[in-house]
């Protein structure tokens, strides 16, 4: 019984100096382990990193300390069976109902294993560190290429600041400037009526004193006032001409000329302190354009997006009516080429092609509706000048304005009602001379002659059939009746021919639909002179119809009154 007690004695006693020193062995040989490897790596690791080297401590630590879940004792033994079920946590990685390994005391960290492990560290180390490197570079990269575009966005910068500057002094401009155009806008359209009723009556007077002394040549004189009358207007005659006898018949009228006078330069004086309380960037054409100008030229996608090419001729419309005021195309002392309105808006239409038709527009808006009124209600078609002038006017306006447009049709339908008016004033030409006045026959055969070349000027601004139309009413009217009633045959056969010469030769050089038409207006006129002729008595006067009849396309006629003749 001693001898057993004494063994088990020993071996209570023996386990625990066993363990012991196991324990402690183990623990040395850890220790020296993680010096070792912390010598070895760490010498030749490249990375000096304190903190890299406190990470790689923390995990060699981890990787070398052994790890307990609950279920295990301290010295990795397993809990028995039977008391597995009253833990609360069980091995690691293993199913609930999974036997727990008992031979955790046997595992072993070798140094290739931890070797590996912190050589795969090192690698991802490194990798991190390449990576960090290469996105330095890239930062200092973008950094370099930021410092390069710093002058150009700050130069973007000042032109967006300046842009947002420009248009905003722009709108308020512009705002400010419909604003007062708009006040104004009916005051000079006031103004420009007056000064047409001024015209108006200018002519209306013109017109009265030619219709007075259309009835004195009918009377072929007549009592005391009569025949002062026509010695009055004698002497004007004298003095002016043919060509002006119209407007010498209200030159002897100094006081009405003085009033006429007086009208027009009120109308001016009223044109000019209309604009009194305007600044001049606001009533001055050449303070206008340039600023439009500016922004065709820096900021051409909004000037076109804001069509100014379309509005900017409607917005200055009254200030170039304005400058017209007093302009009178009928006897033009200041063409309107040397307007300074005209001047600007053709450089401003010239400098880009976006406002190429600029100085069209404005031609066509503002003065075309202008000649227009003139010749409708002011144009005399008994005056040379004034068609001479008109007639010049026309031709350089037409020149600007190419395209066809309704001033246009306007102008003709104008055009053609007042010389249709016009013709109904003129008084057939006398017959015989007068006892008393003599002239009067010479004088109204001038006349009618005069007013068919004024007619005549118009060819080819006006329907070429309204041309004839007017001509041959003329013939019907003035020219038949004086070669009726003539006692001298020769000069009535004359004025014919003076007549007819007037006549474009093409007009009766056609064939077809057009011979047919020309001859329907003619018909009265050659069956006349058809009957005309067979009066005749020289075989020159004769001669001279048959030319007539001929030039007028009516070969059959001229050649029915030779054969006649010689019978």
């Amino acid at each position: 019984d001693d001898d057993d007690d004494d063994d088990e004695l020993d071996r209570t006693v023996s386990v625990p100096h066993s363990m012991s020193f196991s324990d402690a062995a183990r623990k040395t040989g850890k220790s020296d382990l993680r010096k070792r490897m912390e010598k070895r790596f760490f010498e030749a690791d490249s990375l000096n990193s304190e903190e890299l080297r406190a990470w790689e401590r923390e995990k060699m630590h981890s990787a070398a300390t052994p790890h307990f879940v609950s279920g295990i004792d301290e010295r990795g033994r397993g809990l028995y069976k039977k008391d597995r079920g009253n833990q609360k946590g069980y091995y690691v990685g293993l199913h609930p109902t999974a036997d727990i390994p008992t031979d955790t005391e046997n595992t072993r960290v070798t140094l290739e294993s931890l070797h590996k492990k912190l050589h795969g560290y090192l690698q991802d180390l490194n990798e991190i560190k390449t990576s960090k490197k290469q996105h330095k570079e890239r930062v200092l990269a973008d950094l370099e290429s930021l410092k390069l575009e710093l002058p150009l966005q700050q130069e973007e910068l000042k032109d967006a600041c300046n842009r947002y500057d420009f248009f905003k002094e722009t709108k308020i401009y512009i705002s400010s400037l419909v604003d007062c155009i708009d006040s104004k806008a009916e005051d000079i359209d006031m103004l420009e009526s007056d000064a047409h009723v001024v015209y108006k009556a200018s002519f209306d007077r013109a017109r009265d004193a030619f219709t007075v002394y259309s009835d004195v040549l009918a009377q072929e004189g007549g009592d005391e006032n009569t025949i002062s009358v026509l010695e009055k207007w004698r002497s004007i005659y004298v003095r002016r001409g043919c060509d002006d006898f119209t407007e010498a018949l209200t030159d002897d009228d100094e006081e009405y000329k003085e009033e006429n006078d007086r009208s027009l330069r009120d109308i001016e004086a009223k044109g000019v302190a209309i604009m009194d309380d305007v600044y001049e960037d606001y009533s001055h054409i050449s303070k206008i354009l340039p600023r439009f100008e500016r922004w065709r030229e820096e900021y051409k996608e909004t000037y076109t997006s804001a069509f100014i090419a379309m509005s900017l001729q409607k917005l200055i419309k009254p200030l170039v009516t304005l400058e017209l005021l007093l302009w009178n195309p009928l006897c033009e002392l200041e063409k309107f080429e040397k307007m300074e309105w005209f001047s600007l808006a053709k450089s401003y239409s010239q400098k880009s092609d976006l406002d190429s038709g600029f100085l069209g527009d404005i031609v066509e808006m503002c003065l075309f509706p202008k000649f227009c009124g003139f010749i409708e209600f002011v144009y005399n078609p008994l005056s040379a000048s004034q068609t001479s002038c008109a007639h010049s006017v026309y031709t350089r306006i037409v020149a600007i304005v190419k395209h066809d447009t309704p001033e246009k049709e306007t102008f003709k339908v104008a055009l053609t009602r007042n010389l249709i008016q016009a013709s109904a004033f003129l008084q057939p030409i006398q017959p015989n001379p007068s006892a008393t006045f003599p002239y009067l026959q010479q004088l109204s055969f001038k006349n009618a002659l005069k007013f068919c070349n004024n007619v005549l000027a118009w060819n080819g601004c006006v329907r070429e059939d309204d041309i004839k139309t007017v001509l041959f009413g003329v013939v019907d009217a003035v020219l038949l009746p004086a070669m009726h009633d003539a006692s001298d045959m020769h000069v009535a056969t004359s004025w014919c021919t003076a007549f007819v010469s007037l006549f474009p030769s093409e007009w009766f050089r056609v064939g077809g639909i057009a011979l047919q038409n020309i001859r329907a207006t003619t018909r009265n006129f050659s069956e006349f002179l058809c009957l005309f002729g067979r009066k005749l008595q020289t075989p020159n006067d004769v001669e001279a119809i048959a030319g007539v009849l001929r030039f007028i396309s009516e070969e059959k006629k001229a050649t029915n009154l030779l054969h006649a003749m010689k019978n």
